[in-house]
């Protein structure tokens, strides 16, 4: 049927990612990335050859018998490393948004337009929020709506906080009312979550550090009797049973480390 067919095409999207080019694209305009597709399949190549390389060398398998796995790994990790960038450019525009909309509420308090306010955080703010308010601020002059400026903005954050700062000025140009309150009560709420974030980052820290230490310390001796008798680790790496052996223990790592990971996660 057609929604199996779109489930199935939807997991295969999420380890080749060029299956589903609007998505890459649209995560790399939130990560800030000015890479085009053809750059990121030169990229997932490279990963690629730093993967399949090293593992031909070190077994008997053929190079063209690795290959094909190890592109499909190679456009993961870059897909995932896109994903993890474009995250961390959202987290910092939201822990500068406090500030941006302290800028704003202070321009609306003074009497000026909107657009002006947000155009003076396009101009004075740090980056990303700096290029993303710029960025509004150009479209409207351009002749676009501000509703059409804020909400293209929101959908490349991708976080409810901007949804609601651009709900919050579409409905002051409709109804009216107190922007600077609404905006004052996003700004203190913003805060707030931040406080709690490094409270739960302290908090944890701990179990975080003893899962690090867990996680490594299989590499640890695996390095330290390569070290002390490389006779007794080398068939691990030349026998097809000691392939075996590595693989189930590297899942079970990562497997671990997930778990653990995921133990130390807290949503607010």
């Amino acid at each position: 049927s057609k929604g199996a067919l779109d489930t199935v095409s939807e997991t295969l999207a999420r380890f080749i990612p060029i299956l589903d080019t609007t998505r890459l694209q649209a995560q790399m305009i939130r990560a800030g990335m000015s890479m085009s597709l053809g750059k990121f399949m030169l990229s997932s190549l490279f990963v690629a050859a730093m993967i399949c390389v090293p593992i031909a060398m070190a077994t008997e398998y053929p190079a063209p018998l690795i290959a094909g796995p190890s592109l499909f790994i190679g456009m993961f990790l870059m897909d995932a490393f896109v994903k993890l960038r474009g995250e961390m450019t959202s987290n910092k525009f939201m822990r500068q948004m406090p500030d941006g909309l302290d800028t704003i509420i202070r321009g609306i308090r003074s009497g000026l337009p909107v657009i002006e306010c947000i155009g003076t955080v396009g101009t004075e703010a740090e980056e990303p929020i700096r290029s993303h308010f710029r960025t509004i601020s150009e479209s409207v002059q351009l002749g676009e709506s501000l509703d059409s400026a804020l909400w293209k903005v929101a959908r490349v954050i991708d976080r409810p906080e901007m949804d609601f700062l651009a709900v919050s000025i579409s409905i002051q140009m409709e109804t009216g009312g107190s922007l600077a309150e609404a905006l004052g009560n996003l700004a203190d709420l913003l805060r707030n979550r931040q406080r709690m974030k490094l409270k739960i980052k302290a908090i944890s820290s701990e179990a975080k550090a003893s899962a690090l230490i867990i996680g490594a310390l299989p590499f640890v001796m695996l390095a330290l009797l390569t070290f002390m008798n490389p006779d007794y680790v080398m068939p691990l790496f030349t026998d097809p049973r000691g392939h075996i052996m590595l693989m189930t223990g590297l899942g079970s790592i990562t497997m671990g480390a997930i778990v653990m990971w995921r133990m130390t996660q807290f949503e607010i």
